[in-house]
This record gives structure tokens, sequence and C-alpha cells, in this order.
């Protein structure tokens, strides 16, 4: 991870290469426990070597969770809002709610390399499978992650119930702590009554006549298993981790012959496996810390740690005030010395293992796309608290008969992006039409507009153009760029290197937006000059009569400029000058 520069980059690095070995050490783990037995052939040399595997592993893993913690102390703990668990619900579970029944399952430990292993089986079954990643929250603890998942958040944030510790999060005037609340606050967004539960075990062993009768009517059945996490505590985790994906796979299976349709799985945090190669370290007496984390009053330096302060990852105390307080976490594999002694697994702390969590979405399999039928229409909006705004409908074109089909279509994923710019990055922040990640969006075919609020992040300030794409349809859909110029916004941390510079004369595609001739003369003589005064522009346009209507429709013209203007009217005349990039 060490030239890493977005979260994404170390989501995507995790989930494609790192997490195959999580899995194959999780793997060697179970095949030892089952077959490493004192009457094997050759069982004290095989014993000597797997030590070895597994103090080679180890020292792997130090190094990822150091290069992860060197990541969060340059880019901090809380990554952007697409790739947080906190939004999960909103973006992913909420929009496919009406969709037909959707059954999310909660499940309780279920590591990404875990979900990997279930996505491969489930892709064995005709049907759609999609497999994404986010980042749990900190720490990674079932408190915090599970209720974190309900739909919680306001202005970026989650207020805490308690004063202190992590006893669940508020919802308005009542706090979500538990299963029972986490169906209320779901079901509310979504339906406005409260979401139906069941546990995995009742899926599992109930009939399909039973499980149709359990569910009714209701749009979102919530599945929660906590049976990855009880095995892993207990000291058995390993050898019934298999099972629990068997499990899994089979109350999927019987849900969908009940009728459901779509299915979300995701869990509240992942885990690092324990053995005799795990380190002890030890913070205070054995009860100050937990086992992967201390919460303490100040950011304490401690070698081998880092801290990260409550106000930082968006946490509110139950005033509303900013939380007080920090976490410290290992930058390595080892666990606090407490009491506890003896489980499988540990989690809580910031290693990857431990924060990436997965986001599984199983639903029937799409019809192929025509997209030749398809047509795209977008235009600019005002700019919302600094956001970006576009307006964007997706169609299908006019048939023979002059209608227009609707609800037949499925859904197009469409993505934002700048042209000929890979220093910087689109982020949709919320969209109306559909789930949105990172510059994605799946939009349905509908008769009315989406709005798409969004972010155009870089290593500097400016306007630039915009285009909509539709990734999977190669040329089929050209690119569509969209009238009128989009601000920048700086972000430090955003990859690739800061492009050269370049005037705004030598790069002035913005331009082109002004239609009329004399119009665009004004402007481009505004950015190479940097000045123009009401003379010079009444000359360019020809009369008094243009200039003032060139006044009235100022603010309109100065939103398809990549640079600001100011009004100076000191010296008698009004005089327009160029006031930097935006």
């Amino acid at each position: 991870l060490k030239d890493a520069s977005h979260w994404e980059e170390v989501r995507d690095r995790y989930a494609a290469t790192a997490a195959r070995i999580d899995a194959a050490h999780r793997r060697f783990g179970q095949l030892c426990a089952d077959k490493l037995k004192p009457d094997l052939p050759h069982f004290v040399p095989l014993t000597e070597v797997s030590g070895r595997v597994r103090r080679l592993y180890r020292q792997w893993a130090d190094r990822l969770g150091r290069d992860f913690a060197r990541f969060c102390r340059e880019h901090g703990f809380l990554p952007p809002a697409e790739l947080q668990q906190r939004t999960l619900f909103e973006q992913v579970v909420h929009p496919l709610v009406g969709q037909g029944t959707v059954a999310l399952f909660l499940v309780d430990a279920l590591r990404f390399e875990m979900a990997a292993e279930l996505a491969d089986e489930l892709r064995k079954v005709d049907g759609l499978v999609e497999l994404t990643a986010r980042f749990a929250e900190l720490p990674t603890i079932t408190s915090v992650g599970m209720n974190a998942l309900a739909p919680l958040v306001k202005d970026g944030r989650m207020t805490l119930a308690e004063k202190k510790g992590f006893g669940g999060f508020r919802a308005g005037e009542y706090a979500v702590k538990a299963p029972a609340h986490r169906a209320r606050a779901m079901g509310m967004r979504s339906m406005n009554e409260t979401a139906h539960v069941l546990d995995l075990a009742t899926v599992c062993s109930d009939t399909v006549a039973t499980l149709k009768r359990r569910i009714g009517g209701t749009k979102l059945v919530l599945v929660h298993s906590r049976e990855i996490d009880d095995a892993g505590e207990a000291n058995l985790g390993l050898a019934t981790f298999d099972h629990v994906l068997q499990q899994l796979k089979a109350a999927w299976h019987n849900l969908q012959s009940a009728g459901v349709r779509q299915f979300v799985i995701t869990s509240d945090h992942g885990f690092l496996l324990q053995d005799d190669t795990t380190a002890e370290a030890k913070y205070g007496t054995r009860r100050d810390p937990s086992r992967r984390f201390v919460l303490a009053d100040e950011a304490r330096a401690e070698i081998g740690m880092v801290n990260v302060s409550l106000a930082s990852l968006g946490y509110d105390d139950p005033g509303g005030q900013a939380a007080a307080g920090y976490l410290l976490f290992r930058e390595d594999t080892a666990v606090f010395a407490t009491p506890v002694t003896g489980a499988t697994f540990v989690h809580g702390g910031n290693s990857l293992q431990e924060r990436v969590i997965p986001v599984l979405r199983v639903g029937p399999k799409a019809d192929p796309i025509d997209f030749g039928a398809y047509e795209i229409r977008a235009e600019r909006g005002e700019e919302v608290l600094g956001v970006n705004r576009i307006r964007v409908r997706v169609q299908r074109k006019k048939e023979q008969s002059g209608m227009l089909r609707f609800g037949d279509a499925p859904p197009l994923t469409v993505a934002f992006e700048v042209p000929g710019r890979e220093d910087l990055r689109v982020v949709v922040k919320q969209a109306t039409g559909g789930p949105a990640i990172g510059n994605r969006v799946e939009l349905p075919v509908a008769d009315q507009d989406a709005e798409i609020f969004f972010s155009i992040e870089g290593r500097h300030d400016g306007r630039v153009n915009l285009q909509i794409v539709v990734p999977d349809a190669g040329q089929v859909i050209p690119p569509l760029r969209v009238d009128g110029l989009f601000a920048v916004s700086y972000s430090a941390t955003s990859s690739g290197v800061a492009p050269t510079t370049v005037s705004v004369v030598e790069s002035a595609e913005w331009a082109a937006a002004f239609a009329d001739p004399a119009l665009r003369r004004v402007f481009v003589h505004l950015g190479e000059h940097g000045a123009i005064t009401e003379t010079e522009i009444t000359h360019m346009l020809g009369t008094s009569r243009a200039f003032r209507k060139f006044s009235l429709d100022f603010e309109k013209h100065v939103r398809l400029l990549p640079f600001r203007v100011r009004i100076d009217t000191g010296a008698g005349e009004k005089r327009y000058l160029r006031d930097g990039d935006r």
C-alpha cells in the first residue's frame, strides 16, 4: 500500500490480492485443525513446517497493518461517504425497496474473503451476483458496526447513544442498540413501518410455505446471524466457518423460493485469526484495554500504535457536540493483554482484515440489454451548498408506435467522468434515481429526471467539463457531454500527478459554451488580460442595449467560466476583473 493515495485503491488492492492470502490462511488453519493429528505420518516435521507458514503469514499481516496505519495517518481514518459503512443502507439497500421484497442479511463477523467464497458458490446458480466492499466504522465491534448499518447519518455524522463507550447510536428520540431497533430505523426509512426480522437458523429450517407466511407482504426482511461471531468467541470458529457459509447459501435459496427477489449480504466487521504466533502487548492493567483498541481521554503517542479522535470519525455525543476522546490501535496484528483468552479470533482494531466488509448483492439475472434502444438526456442544475448538481433522464427511444415503454426496461448503469483528465475524479454524493457507488449510478428508465449530486475532486480548483458514459455499452451509447462547466473541489488526497499549469486561454474549451461569438470574445479577452471595461464590452457587443442584456444575464454567464469574476466600480467606470480560478 506504500504508494496508494485513495481509499478506493486500498479497498481494491485488498479485495483483489490480500484477501486471497487471508482466505488461504483460514483454509490452511482449517486443514491443520482437521488433519494434523499425532497419528499422521511425518507429524513432527509437518508441525514444524505449518508453524513456519503461520509465522510468515503473521509477518506479512503485520506489514500490511503498518502500511494501512501509515495510510490512515496521511489520509484520515474515515473513508469517503461512498465507502462508509454508515451510508450502505441509504445508498445500496433503500433504492432496492420497491423492486420487490428485499432481504438484508446482517451477518456478524462475515469477513470479506468469506463473502467472496459465498459469492463464488452463488454464481453457480443463474442470477446476478455482485460483490463490492466498504470500510467498517471504528472500533470494529458489533455494537458499532451493526447499529451503524441503520440509516442514522445526519450531515455525515452519527450521534452516540451514550456519553462514554459504544452502546449504539441515536435515531431522533430513540436509541438503536439491538436488532429490533435496527428493524424500526430501516423499516421506517424505506416503507414507513418496522421491517420484519428473522434469524438465520429459522430461515434455514422453515418450510417455504411457512416463510411465505412469515414474510407476508412486507418489502424489507432483515436476517440476523451471529453464528460466525459466536463460534469465533467460543474457540470453535475454524471448525464451523464452512458450515455457516452453507447455511447462508441455504437461507438465500429458501427465501428466493418464498418470493424474495433482491438480496444484500453484509457484516458489521471482519476479524483476525489467533494462534501461537499472535503477539500480546501490555497497556495499563488487563482491564484497561479491549483486545484490539483502547478508548482514552487523550491522544497518547505510543510506539507501534496510532490514535484517532472520535470527533474526526464523525461521532457526536448525546448532547449534539463533537464526541470527546480518542481511540488507540495497534499498527500490527498484536492484541492487548486482557482477561479474555482462548478465542479463535479477535476484532475491534484497524487492520484491513477487520475493517473491510463485504457488500454482496444477489438478484435475478438481468435480460441482455439492447443498448441501442436507450437514450440519455442531461442538463446542469444549480449548485447546492458547494455540491454540483445535474438532472439526468434515461429513456427508451420512440418506437414505431410513437409510444415510450417504461417499467419493462432494465435499469442502466451510467458513470460520470471528466474527459481527458485522469487527475480528477467524480464522486456521487446522492442520487434520487437509484443506488450510487463512486462515480456510478444505476438509473431506471423513467419519464422523469433523476437528480444527481456530486463533487469533482482534484489537486487544484477550477471548472471543467463533464460527460456521462455507459461503461457496459461500448460505443453503442456514445459519451454525452453535458452543457456548462462544473466546479472542482480541492482534495490533497487525489491520486495522480497534478497537471502542468495551463492558461485558461490555452485550455479554453469552456469558450465553446458561448454560442454568441461577440460574447465569447468578451470572456476570452477577460481570461487573457485579467480585466475588461464596460466601454470595451459595449464595443465588442456592438450596442449599449447589448451591454444592458449582458449585465442582466451576467450571473448566468459566469457559471460557464473556469474562473471567478468580480466587478470594480471605483474608477468611475465599471470594470470586470478576473479573480482567480474557481
